[in-house]
């Protein structure tokens, strides 16, 4: 008890210093130990204002805050920033191509195709794109051969697409699955046999 008592004379001994410039300090007991004890100056301020407040204004050793914000960050800190700024810059970017394709689409579907110039412009345009090679249209042919148009789509979509292919080509007993590569294969093969010698 007693040495507690000198502790609690020793701060409040602290408190009641005083130095030259009038200036007195105040003791804070520390949060890692009651019992350390910082001391911080106060100065005494005259004033008749009765709703003067006091403020603590922080200022930089000189240079740019944003540079000297900088380097007190780690390099991991640093590189972390980065990425993010980086992630926000091609998201935008990604954003900014979304929409303006998104925008020539649109006008795509708004423009009026009741001109017949118009409409001659756009069927050439079309022929450009379309294959009509022997291959591509034997292609064609063979995809709108294996299609059952009778099937409604929407409740049979494998039923509609591949119907009668399948209809038209049955599982040879040998062969556990049969598709149009094995079909293939199977008419490449007969063709061999024939042209043998």
């Amino acid at each position: 008890m007693a040495e507690n008592d000198d502790e609690n004379e020793s701060q409040l001994q602290l408190i009641s210093i005083d130095d030259s410039s009038n200036a007195s300090y105040i003791a804070i007991p520390t949060s890692e130990s009651p019992q350390l004890v910082m001391a911080l100056p106060v100065q005494h301020i005259e004033t008749n204002d009765v709703h003067f407040t006091p403020r603590i204004t922080y200022k930089t050793a000189g240079g740019k805050p944003l540079l000297q914000w900088w380097r007190r960050r780690t390099s991991l800190e640093q590189f972390f920033i980065l990425l993010t700024f980086l992630m926000a810059a091609t998201i935008i970017i990604l954003l900014i191509l979304f929409l303006s394709l998104n925008d020539d689409i649109t006008n795509l579907k708004k423009k009026n195709f009741s001109n017949t110039n118009s409409n001659k412009i756009i069927y050439e345009d079309i022929e450009k794109r379309v294959c009509l090679t022997k291959g591509c249209i034997q292609a064609a042919n063979n995809l709108l051969m294996a299609m059952n148009l009778s099937a409604d789509p929407c409740d049979n979509f494998f039923e509609y697409a591949c119907g009668q292919w399948n209809r038209d080509h049955m599982i040879p007993d040998d062969m556990f699955a049969y598709g149009t590569f094995a079909s293939i294969r199977e008419n490449v093969r007969q063709q061999m046999r024939v042209f043998k010698f």
